[in-house]
């Protein structure tokens, strides 16, 4: 059986004391009463202490729990000498519970109690004082207990003042406490003892000495036995020169660093040993002695040189063989020979080979390094051509430049109104090399769109439809394509370098009640679909696993639906932050739906929410992906209105920098639906124009908004919600087939 007054005393003595003096109390005026009060009233009840058990065995307690889904334990109460109209009358709580779930049963009350309670609470009617019963430990979950109460009578009080209470305290709260051979707690503990008997005591502590006694136990207050333990240890202060910042070790044991002060050491010998890179180990015994503290003072000797080293600026300074960077090095060297070199690229490496000594400081200046030179001779037809090497103007043809470092080089001619010549060469020392080139009066040039069969003019003149072959002069043109009633105009500039492909391609502009949107065309293509390496860290599991994708073309809308555009189609505007360009919000992807049919039924077109693919790779970048962490930039206030800048509202859309395709805000501002049910893995298999899982719970959303953190901002993030969800931070952008 578990003793009562044990978990008590160790609770709280002076808490215990008293309630030993109510309890003692309670007793007088129990048998008092008892003689003087009629039959009809209740007699005072008590818990028997000693009776408090655990129950082994099942007890079927699964479906019991407290208002917040805790499991709970059952205490069954067992009635002694009460009859079950008294029983039925008793009320309980606990410290934590004041309304108990109790089951009362033939001689027996079942209370379903919280297993984090302290203590048991018992008032009969009529009775507004309580009997407690603090339990001896903690209580577990779905575990049974037992425990038995009975009515006061002058027999048990008779036995109970027999025995009065012996209460150990130690000033270390983790001295062993023992009485009379029992353990009876760490720090404190107590025990039921015989009046009239003697009883002895120990506390024992690691680094303490042992400290016991003897008591007799009389009548009257329980006795109370406080004691501070003497020390059995010292401490060490370690402090170096001329440094500190060494390692130190006691007794092989790595402790910390100086300064340095141990903790609790043993009375005697310890070993201590001190570490500094360029300084010599350093080892000593110290003495320690009881109650004190010794100091450890150590002077440590050196074993490095100190150097300053110099070159010139742009040349790199190699010790050893290990790259100190640029110019100029100072630091500490082990005495001894060192090799210094100074490093430049296409010239010959300067060295020295130094012998240090021990404690010296030493100045030491690299020559610079030598310039190795190949020559190039250059002639062209026409003569007169300027000569560029790596954008340096060198001469005119015919030229021979003899002061060409060796490494990789570009080569170019060029004159005014002839094409340009370009050479890549890779010189080697003593190379001498000619070129003789010749220029032409102009260059071909194919000139493409995104849609075949655009017609395509150059200066004003029709070429035909796309693709067109045409031959420029060297210099500025104009180029035209129209379809179906609308235009794009461009400049070509035409150079002796340039790309033979000229490439237009114009957005889809969409006329809606009077409001326009436009749509940027996305040329499809295959990508890395999730936690790609610029994510780094920052990934979630949902991310994790990076996946190839491929698209087809598709146009998705250069930014966000805007609430005069949803105006325009709904005729209501709900959102939260009012403005006519700004993104509508609080719509769910339910609200989205119906927008997409009105639109559609308006335009004849099939626009639909982007896939939650379309939506990463547009995001991206598409093709001209720089692989930024989030949609077009790796600074988020260049691109994004989020937590950090919004200020807590939208903003109109297109404010931030676009990313590589010209769309803006897919990063921050409002999140963006997406037409997927959410599933929280990616397959790990290449994939081709996914539409994500055919059922769910939650549909995906992308983006982030104006008042998330940058890193929900990224790129690949995702998130999802209900589809009936319509919140200040949720809108759309619209995909549309080609």
């Amino acid at each position: 059986m578990i003793r009562f007054y044990n978990k008590l005393f160790l609770t709280n003595q002076n808490t215990c004391f008293n309630i030993i003096k109510i309890l003692d109390m309670k007793k007088i005026i129990t048998i008092i009463l008892t003689l003087l009060l009629p039959a009809t009233c209740f007699a005072q009840l008590r818990f028997l202490y000693d009776s408090f058990d655990e129950i082994h065995g099942f007890i079927d307690l699964s479906d019991k729990t407290d208002e917040n889904g805790q499991p709970l334990a059952i205490l069954i109460v067992k009635t002694l000498d009460i009859s079950d109209e008294e029983c039925n009358k008793i009320m309980f709580s606990t410290d934590v519970s004041p309304n108990l779930e109790a089951e009362y049963r033939a001689g027996e009350v079942w209370l379903y109690i919280p297993f984090y309670s302290n203590l048991l609470k018992m008032r009969q009617p009529n009775n507004e004082d309580y009997e407690q019963f603090f339990f001896p430990f903690n209580l577990q979950p779905k575990q049974g207990y037992e425990i038995s109460i009975t009515k006061y009578n002058t027999e048990l009080y008779a036995h109970d003042i027999s025995y009065n209470y012996l209460f150990i305290r130690s000033d270390q709260p983790e001295a062993i406490i023992c009485i009379d051979g029992d353990y009876v707690g760490i720090g404190e503990g107590g025990k039921q003892c015989e009046i009239g008997e003697t009883h002895s005591w120990t506390m024992d502590c690691h680094l303490f000495h042992s400290d016991s006694g003897e008591v007799t136990i009389t009548e009257g207050e329980p006795v109370t036995i406080e004691r501070r333990m003497r020390p059995a240890f010292g401490l060490i202060k370690v402090t170096t020169e001329p440094e500190n910042g060494a390692t130190v070790f006691v007794d092989n044991k790595k402790v910390g660093v100086t300064p340095f002060t141990t903790d609790r050491l043993n009375v005697g010998e310890h070993q201590i040993l001190v570490l500094k890179e360029m300084y010599h180990p350093q080892q000593l015994t110290v003495n320690v002695s009881e109650s004190q503290t010794s100091d450890a003072h150590i002077v440590m000797r050196p074993n490095f040189a100190t150097v300053n080293v110099s070159t010139t600026d742009d040349a790199e300074i190699f010790i050893d063989g290990e790259n100190k960077g640029k110019g100029q090095w100072n630091g500490r060297l082990f005495s001894g020979n060192h090799l210094f070199e100074a490093r430049k690229s296409s010239h010959r490496t300067s060295s020295k080979t130094i012998n240090l000594s021990l404690g010296t400081t030493k100045d030491i200046i690299i020559p610079e390094p030598e310039p190795i030179f190949a020559s190039i001779e250059m002639n062209t037809v026409p003569q007169g051509a300027k000569i560029i090497i790596d954008n340096e103007v060198k001469g005119l043809s015919p030229c021979v430049i003899n002061d060409v470092l060796i490494g990789e080089h570009i080569i170019t001619a060029e004159k005014e109104g002839w094409s340009i010549t370009e050479h890549r060469v890779s010189l080697k020392e003593g190379d001498i090399l000619s070129f003789n080139d010749s220029l032409s009066s102009g260059r071909e040039i194919t000139i493409t769109t995104n849609v075949q069969g655009d017609n395509i003019f150059i200066d004003g003149r029709f070429l035909g439809e796309s693709p067109v072959k045409t031959n420029l002069t060297i210099g500025e043109h104009r180029v035209k394509a129209e379809r179906n009633g609308m235009a794009v105009e461009k400049q070509l500039i035409v150079k002796g370098n340039s790309d033979n492909i000229f490439n237009i391609s114009f957005d889809m502009v969409i006329n809606v009640k009077g409001v326009t949107f436009e749509m940027v065309r996305v040329d499809g293509g295959k990508f890395k679909m999730g936690a790609t390496p610029e994510q780094k860290k920052l990934a979630e599991k949902d991310e994790s696993r990076a996946h190839n994708v491929t698209l087809d073309d598709y146009y998705i809308g250069k930014y966000e639906v805007t609430q005069s555009l949803w105006n325009a189609v709904m005729d209501n505007n709900q959102s939260a932050f009012k403005g006519s360009n700004r993104p509508v919000e609080r719509v769910s992807w339910n609200d989205c739906q119906e927008f997409i049919r009105r639109l559609n039924e308006l335009t004849g077109n099939n626009f639909r929410l982007p896939t939650e693919a379309e939506w990463e790779y547009a995001a991206r970048g598409g093709k001209k992906s720089h692989g930024y962490k989030y949609s077009g930039s790796d600074n988020i206030d260049d691109v994004a209105w989020y937590a950090g800048n919004s200020g807590n509202e939208t903003h109109d859309v297109g404010q931030k920098n676009p990313n590589e395709l010209g769309i803006y805000d897919m990063s921050g501002n409002v999140w963006e639906w997406c037409s997927d049910w959410y599933f929280n893995k990616y397959s790990r298999r290449s994939q081709k124009n996914p539409a994500g899982p055919e059922k769910g719970n939650k549909k995906v959303f992308r983006g982030s908004c104006w008042y998330n953190d940058a890193k929900s901002c990224r790129v690949s993030n995702r998130h999802s919600n209900d589809p009936v969800y319509s919140l200040s931070y949720m809108g759309l952008r619209l995909v549309l087939e080609k």
